[in-house]
């Protein structure tokens, strides 16, 4: 057998096909782009939130999708409930940071909902003091599915403008924090003297770690 008796056949085979994805309308391959659900506006502030490397804006919580949310008509952000039968964003009304330009960091660990917002800072830019980061604490309410600011809360937990700042929880009950600042990681966390309480926060060390990329997640 001749390799023209072996191409020829599949060059027919390929110029039909060619033709076939050729003669399909342009819509049906932009649908396949399209994932997910446009959300709410992120206008008035300057970078969504949760789009900061390891930071995230979203937890599980009573069977639904939450998310720390961007609110344009009152400028400031609020506690929202992901509705799965339409696939939409409700706004509970419940107000988180109260300034623009900031990001933020969740932590549901099945009993309280921690917010650590900061305001952000472009990449590659070096951390500006005067401008404090907040940790918010939230008690949820199951039978009203809604949540509400615990009192004393917030409080600061560094006087930094920064990149990125995340936050975890430790199996002692011990919030810690972390953030870059001078091309070095910053960790503080909160002091446990009985017990712990979310609400002090020890000046912040650097670790003794080699090689981090001044844009590394930090967590």
């Amino acid at each position: 057998m001749t390799r023209g008796a072996v191409f020829g056949p599949l060059a027919g085979l390929a110029l039909v096909v060619i033709l076939f994805a050729a003669s399909l309308p342009a819509s049906a391959g932009a649908a396949t782009s399209d994932v997910g659900y446009e959300g709410p506006s992120f206008s008035g502030t300057s970078v969504p939130t949760g789009t900061k490397r390891a930071e995230s804006a979203l937890w599980w919580n009573d069977g639904s999708w939450w998310a720390n949310m961007w609110d344009a008509a009152s400028s400031d952000f609020h506690i929202s409930r992901l509705d799965t039968s339409t696939q939409k964003w409700v706004d509970t009304g419940v107000a988180v940071d109260t300034r623009s330009g900031t990001s933020a960091d969740v932590l549901w660990d099945g009993s309280h909902l921690y917010v650590a917002s900061h305001r952000n800072l472009a990449d590659g830019q070096s951390a500006v003091s005067g401008y404090p980061s907040y940790l918010y604490r939230y008690s949820y309410d199951a039978a009203r599915k809604t949540y509400s600011l615990d009192s004393g809360f917030p409080v600061a937990i560094n006087n930094y403008r920064t990149e990125s700042l995340v936050i975890d929880k430790d199996s002692t009950g011990q919030l810690w924090a972390t953030w870059m600042k001078g091309g070095n990681v910053q960790v503080s966390h909160t002091l446990c003297s009985p017990t712990c309480n979310d609400v002090n926060w020890a000046i912040p060390f650097v670790p003794n770690v080699n090689g981090v990329n001044p844009d590394s997640t930090n967590a």
